[in-house]
């Protein structure tokens, strides 16, 4: 977990420098934290303990978890400290074979999922920046 330090302080500056790009570009910043298949649970189709599973010579599902949740909890930080609107998607997204592929990689119904969440966080946002921008333009919306 020490060896991520360094990594993690730069994928920290380079997001903050891809919100400075943005908002100069006049593009409004949104972030989604990353899920994966693996991590802490049982995967029900299947049965396999999420945690346990090998993911490389000296690694398991729960260390490469944490390890993703590092870069999750760094991009959520940069983008709340930046008023950058973010979706957790990370620990929304249901830890099952029956949404994944792969480790990382949605199937047909794990898009479908992904879409649900990113629609339930993102509808509210959206129609309030409207609301704003009808508002500072003179409009009336009603």
């Amino acid at each position: 977990m020490e060896s991520q330090q360094t990594a993690l302080r730069s994928y920290e500056h380079r997001l903050r420098e891809l919100i400075e790009i943005c908002r100069s570009s006049g593009i409004t910043p949104i972030f989604a934290t990353q899920p994966a298949l693996y991590g802490d649970g049982i995967d029900e189709p299947t049965g396999v303990d999420l945690g346990r599973i090998k993911m490389g010579e000296h690694i398991n599902g729960h260390l490469k978890w944490e390890i993703l949740q590092m870069y999750n909890r760094a991009t959520e930080e940069v983008a709340a400290d930046s008023s950058c609107l973010r979706i957790v998607l990370g620990d929304r997204m249901p830890k099952s074979s029956r949404y994944f592929y792969d480790y990382h990689h949605f199937n047909n119904a794990g898009c479908a999922r992904v879409a649900d969440i990113v629609a339930e966080e993102l509808t509210p946002y959206l129609k309030a920046r409207a609301l704003d921008l009808e508002q500072a333009s003179g409009h009336d919306p009603r």
